[in-house]
Formats: C-alpha cells, structure tokens, sequence
C-alpha cells in the first residue's frame, strides 16, 4: 500500500475523533434528526422546520413546552427559571421547556403539551412544609396577573392548598406573552397564540382571578383593597406587582393622537389600527433598546419605512459595548431600519395629530406616528397613595417586603437596591422569594445575571451581566469572527461574568450558563482567546 492512502485514513480516523457524535433526536408526529450535542431542542426544530412556537428562548415565558417520551437524561437538567415557569405550566415531570433544554444524546420528542398531565406531587409535598407557616395567614390579595402576580399566585398554590388567593388585572385577554407582542403589527401571529396558559389556570388551583378589575386604593390599616364599584376585598397579606408603564415624560405632548407606546395588546392594535386607517409611510420609533428595535422590525416587515433615534450613543447601550452596539446599528441598516444615534427627542409636533418629532438641537423628523419606547416609568401610584416608601419604584428588602410587612412587591413595580431592571426572569424570581415570605417563610432574593436576547430576525444577539463595568480584577476575551460576528466575554477573577454574542446562536445557551453560574474559567483561557468557545462546555 502507497503512503498515500495511509496518510488519508489517519486524517479521517483523527476527523472522525475529532467530529463530536451526533445525538439522534426523533419527533412524534416529524421527522428524526440528527444534532449536534449542546443544541436546544428549539434550535433543533426550527432547524428542521418542525413546527414549535418560540418565544423568550431563555425558558421563562412558557411559549415551546415539550414531552421528552425517552432519553430525558441526555437532556441539561433545568435550571430555577425552567422549573418555575413548568409549576407554572401545571406540567407533569416528562415536560421540559424546548428553548433549554440542550441535548446530550438520542431523545425522543412530543410537541406541546397534549397528553401530560398536572404534576401535584410537588405540591404536596411544599404544602407539609408550608402549612404551618400560614395558618394566621389565610387571605393573600395579588394586585397585578403579569408574570410576577401569576408566577406568585402559582407558587402560593403549590406550597398551599388551602391559602385563599384572589390576583386581580386590568387586562381582559388571558395571561400572555408580553415579549412578542410586536409581532402582532404585521400580523405574523395572532392574539391566541400569545397566551401562555389556559383561560382555565386559576379556576383549575383554586385561585379567583378577578379580569378586568382595577385597584383603586389600598388601606393598609384595615388592610382591604378597593375594587372597581367601591367593592373591598380584605387580605392578610398583599402583593403589588403591578408592573410598569412606558416612561414618556421627557417629550412634550406624548399623548397627542398619533404617538403610541406598546406594554399591552391593545397598545398594538390601537397602533396597527392607525397605521391602516391614516395609511402611514413613515414612523419614527423613540428609543434603541431591545423594545424599539423589535417593535421597528415588526413595522419594517409591513412594508412602512421605519428609522429610529436614540439619546445615546450606539443602540442597547445598556447591554452592549460600543462596538457590538455599531455591529448592531449597522445589521438594523441592512433591514433597512435607519437608527439616528446621540439624538434626544423633545417634542412631538402637529396641529390635531402628530406630524414631526422635534429634537433638541432644533430639527425635526416628518413622522405619519410615533412609537415611544422609552424605558420604563413603574406603576407606583397606588402604592403611593397607601403611604409605601418609594424610590422610582416601591421599596423591597431582600424578601421582597415593603416599608409595611404585610406587603410584598416583585416585577417592574419592585425597586430592590434602587434597581428596577424590567425583565421576565427578574420577576419570576422576585415572586417567587415573595410567595415563600408571604407564607411566613424566609426566602432571600440574590440578584444574578439575567440574559437578554434580541428577537429581530436575522440578528441573534445575547447580552448578560455588566458588559461595560472596568475595573483592575477585569479580563475581556474579545472575538471578532467577521464583519456579522462578535463576541466578548468578561472575567472577574477569572470567573465569568458578563458577555455579549452577536451571531453564533448555538453558543447562547453556553455562555449564559457559564456566566450565570459564575464559572471559573481560567485553565481554558488560550482556548477561549483563539475562539474555540466549545470549551465552555460543562
């Protein structure tokens, strides 16, 4: 035999070490695949167009719930958020949520929910733990059925079936997510498919769910609720959570007709309504960060010319550093969004509806409406008026409690450590410490990294921890892959703490759960730095 042929063997056999072996991963009722170890079983379906709504992609709104029918152990195991929002979910032990759920070897797949079947097993067992704590402690009023206020009437269900619970909300639609509702502008979903949990899911644990109904006010001395119609309701304890508004009060005439802001459905059908009716061509989106972007993506794809501005300098400026935030600003040219950095609006101008945005230099944008995205204003007004201690938002200890004990906060109404980040894992995590505190338990909240994740089509970009923070302890690994591509990743000590990834989807589960477990990193350093970020493998 010639050299040759024996130099080609080894190279393949050393390939073939080399190549990690593909898991085969079959769905019911789809095909069966092969992937690659350390995809999400979300990635997986959508690579093989397997049809499997999408939604947070970080496990916590509930939107891609799957049955593992066999080979669960070759799945991640679930981190807290997971598990909490599967109690949310009433799902039995075989579900996992698809955008999680990493694949280690063969699995087998049912989409949905159909056939599991409601785990009380834990239940029971936190009701024994529980029950003596709450015996004083019967009625517990939920003012707000977001996130927070469902997550928390969930958890105060699982660790007591007999706590009387009431949650109220404003809102008539089902608990839904909130996240992408952007996509309802071009119509690309529809309002059915953003629920996240059956219309029955209070009626089924025993909880009233009180739709439609505001809080008027609170009298913590005789501790009852007002309620539209003058109607009381007492409690033992109280939960606020209820949420944020859009923070608009640096414009002037932000409520003219033709200026929109969008927290709820109905703020998108109003500006989906007004942009057939008034046959808008151009719309000026106010703010850069992760809702203005989306919601400017949503317009685009209606055909309506869409540019935004943004006070700072680069877009999410919060969760990116310069450079990833030009990388951002120029992929949002390339879908023909145009975005006008380090410029303020001041002013939304027309004589009966909007017609231009003034900026504080003095020139004006021509706009047919305007989309306001910015930040968050929390919705403490109540709270206020019960005489709570507020700073921007209501006043929280570490178990979620307010200046008067018998009142929790959690979600963007909450202000821990004069801090009110608005994200779906902070809430969760929030109202579950406050539903273990309301029951007489001591739960301690510990602020973490929460990933954010841009949901733009085309662009994957991730964000975690506190990317622009520079001190002598830190370290960045930076990867400038091409012109598309970027990653970084901060060290502390030689632990992860922070990074952002634009592109390389698959490497978004990785990374965040490195940086959220806080892993030391150190010996694989030279591996990270020639950019092989496979080692952070667990």
């Amino acid at each position: 035999m010639s050299e040759g042929p024996r130099v080609a063997e080894s190279v393949l056999r050393a390939y073939a070490r080399a190549r990690p072996a593909m898991a085969e991963i079959r769905f019911v009722s789809g095909p069966t695949v092969l992937a690659r170890p350390g995809d999400s079983l979300l990635r997986i379906a959508e690579a093989n167009q397997v049809p499997l709504e999408s939604g947070c992609q970080m496990g916590v709104c509930g939107a891609d719930p799957v049955r593992i029918l066999a080979g669960a152990e070759n799945l991640t195991p679930p981190s807290m958020d997971e598990q909490v929002t599967l109690r949310r979910l009433a799902l039995s032990a075989d579900c996992r949520m698809a955008c999680t759920a990493r694949v280690r070897g063969p699995v087998t797949v049912a989409l949905g929910r159909e056939g599991a079947s409601p785990d009380t097993s834990a239940r029971e067992d936190a009701a024994v733990e529980e029950r003596r704590h709450s015996s004083a402690r019967r009625r517990v009023v939920i003012i707000g059925d977001g996130v927070a206020g469902v997550t928390a009437a969930v958890e105060l269900r699982e660790r007591d079936p007999e706590v009387d619970i009431a949650i109220l909300g404003a809102e008539r639609y089902d608990f839904y997510n909130r996240m992408v509702i952007n996509k309802l502008l071009p119509e690309s979903t529809a309002i059915d498919r953003l629920a996240l949990l059956p219309s029955d899911w209070a009626a089924s644990r025993g909880i009233r769910h009180l739709r439609g109904v505001t809080a008027r006010s609170i009298d913590h001395v005789r501790c009852e609720v007002t309620i539209d119609g003058a109607d009381t309701l007492p409690y033992d304890r109280l939960l606020l959570a209820t949420g944020a508004a859009c923070d608009v009060r640096a414009i002037e005439d932000s409520t003219k007709p033709g200026a929109f802001v969008m927290r709820t459905i109905d703020d998108v059908l109003r500006l989906r309504e007004y942009i057939v009716e008034r046959r808008c061509r151009r719309v000026v989106v106010v703010g850069a960060g992760l809702l203005g972007l989306e919601a400017a993506s949503s317009i685009r794809e209606t055909g309506i010319r869409v540019s935004i501005i943004e006070a700072a300098a680069w877009p999410l400026s919060r969760q990116l550093d310069r450079t990833a935030g030009a990388l951002v600003q120029q992929l949002m040219t390339d879908l023909g969004i145009k975005i006008l950095t380090g410029v303020v609006a001041r002013a939304l101008i027309g004589a009966d509806r909007v017609e231009e945005v003034q900026l504080a230099d003095g020139q004006r944008l021509t706009a047919d409406c305007v989309l306001l995205a910015t930040g968050i204003e929390p919705n403490v007004a109540l709270a206020q008026r019960a005489g709570l201690a507020i700073d921007r938002g209501v006043i929280v200890d570490d178990r979620m409690a307010t200046s008067d004990s018998r009142i929790f906060a959690a979600g963007d109404v909450a202000a821990y450590r004069g801090s009110t980040p608005g994200l779906w894992p902070v809430a969760m995590e929030q109202a579950r410490v406050a539903a273990i505190n309301v029951l007489g338990g001591d739960c301690r909240y510990h602020a973490k990294a929460s990933p954010t994740r841009l949901k733009v089509p085309g662009l994957d970009v991730l964000s975690i921890g506190d990317v622009t923070r520079a001190d002598g302890l830190v370290q960045e690994i930076c990867v400038d892959d091409d012109s598309r591509q970027y990653r970084k990743l901060v060290l502390r000590t030689g632990k992860a703490s922070a990074a952002i990834v634009v592109g390389h989807q698959a490497l978004h589960e990785l990374v965040s759960e490195a940086v959220t477990a806080n892993r030391d990193v150190s010996d694989i350093v030279p591996a990270l730095q020639r950019g092989d970020w496979s080692v952070l493998q667990p």
